[in-house]
């Protein structure tokens, strides 16, 4: 019996060692996760580079500090919506289109395709229609929901609504002579 109960503490005291030990290296590993580590972009960069999909480019005071792949044409994935938005402001600044215009959801609704924009679409209507069921918005909040949930859907309307070549035109504006002509997102999809 005596044995016995030298076991059992044995035992409980080896098995909450082992737990001890988890939390611990459970607890570091989660702290690891959430501390910023400044190197992780410098890191990112140079196992990247060498493979051409990764460009960087610094210029401070007119001086180039840091170049790579500067020349290297990537995608731009999302941020070619600062161009169309760009673009709108110029139409809405000149009178072209009016930013209080109504826009049918429905309509809206003809652009999107499902898991092309990581929910965000659907997460802007879900925070449109928390306070009140609504039908319509104006195109200011179709053009702002572009930016703020990177709606494809919204995009795409935009790209309709503006014109490809005005979108095209503020590229050379802008002289950003390097990126090629933008093209609708997503409508592409349906080709296949």
């Amino acid at each position: 019996m005596f044995y016995l109960k030298i076991v059992l503490w044995v035992s409980v005291g080896i098995v909450a060692a082992l737990i001890l030990i988890i939390g611990v290296v459970a607890y570091r590993f989660y702290r690891e996760l959430k501390t910023p580590n400044p190197d992780y972009i410098i890191n990112f960069i140079k196992e990247h580079a060498a493979k051409g999909n990764v460009a960087l480019s610094i210029h401070y005071n007119s001086q180039n500090l840091v170049s790579i792949n500067e020349s290297v044409p990537l995608p731009l994935a999302s941020t070619v919506k600062i161009i169309i938005a760009i673009e709108y402001a110029q139409q809405a600044a000149e009178g072209k289109i009016d930013p209080n215009q109504m826009v049918s959801l429905k309509e809206l609704d003809k652009f999107y395709i499902p898991r092309t924009d990581g929910g965000g679409h659907q997460a802007w209507l879900a925070q449109l229609q928390k306070e009140q069921e609504i039908d319509s918005v104006p195109l200011y909040k179709v053009a702002k929901a572009m930016i703020a949930y990177s709606s494809n859907a919204n995009t795409d309307y935009l790209i309709n609504i503006l014109g490809l070549e005005n979108i095209n035109d503020t590229l050379k504006q802008l002289e950003l002579l390097h990126h090629n002509e933008i093209y609708p997102l997503t409508n592409i999809l349906y080709i296949p």
